[in-house]
């Protein structure tokens, strides 16, 4: 998922400093420091997928600076996750409140707080969907299994039944979440 976010910022802002407080205090890495360039990462680590907290996964964000004028690249590498709506939300919304925070000096951290809260709970509805089709696989191989003679069919269901539901799920939120709108200007270049 790439998002870029480019926007002007009040002069009597110091923008390195206020953009280096938005990123450490939401536990990204600062990495590289020159004169109007500020790069962040968060390195994922195996577990990081099962934190149902999509701003940990692995990501680079760079900002540039010229004047006033702000860019920012999100380079966020989803593969691996769920990538729910939920969680591209959660991104949209802090990059947007990235840029808020930039014009208006307002602190967001309790709306970030809050749409992460969301995406989790969305998390936990998706993991008990995983839950039910590990549940309805189970007992379609455990039948296969039985009335075919074949003993490893019963492993099979299990996750055909989980990727099918987590699936059916994803797509179908998607679908019913289609009609956001990415607040801001910030363009939707790669969202898989």
């Amino acid at each position: 998922m790439n998002i870029s976010i480019s926007f002007k910022a009040p002069s009597h802002f110091d923008l390195t400093e206020k953009t280096e407080e938005y990123f450490l205090q939401s536990g990204f890495d600062l990495k590289e420091k020159k004169a109007g360039f500020l790069k962040f990462s968060h390195r994922a680590s195996l577990l990081s997928s099962w934190t149902l907290d999509p701003l940990k996964w692995d990501s680079e964000i760079i900002v540039t600076f010229q004047g006033y004028e702000v860019n920012a690249d999100f380079n966020i590498d989803s593969e691996g996750e769920m990538n729910t709506p939920e969680e591209e939300n959660t991104w949209n919304k802090f990059i947007e409140n990235y840029r808020r925070f930039l014009i208006n000096n307002i602190d967001f951290e309790e709306e970030n707080r809050r749409e992460l809260k969301k995406a989790r709970k969305s998390g936990l509805g998706y993991i008990l969907w995983a839950a039910g089709g590990a549940v309805a696989g189970g007992i379609i191989g455990f039948a296969l299994s039985h009335f075919t003679g074949i003993e490893g069919i019963n492993f099979l269901g299990i996750p055909v039944f989980v990727s099918m539901l987590l699936a059916y799920r994803i797509t179908h939120n998607r679908r019913k979440k289609s009609s956001y709108e990415i607040p801001g200007n910030l363009s939707k270049n790669n969202l898989n």
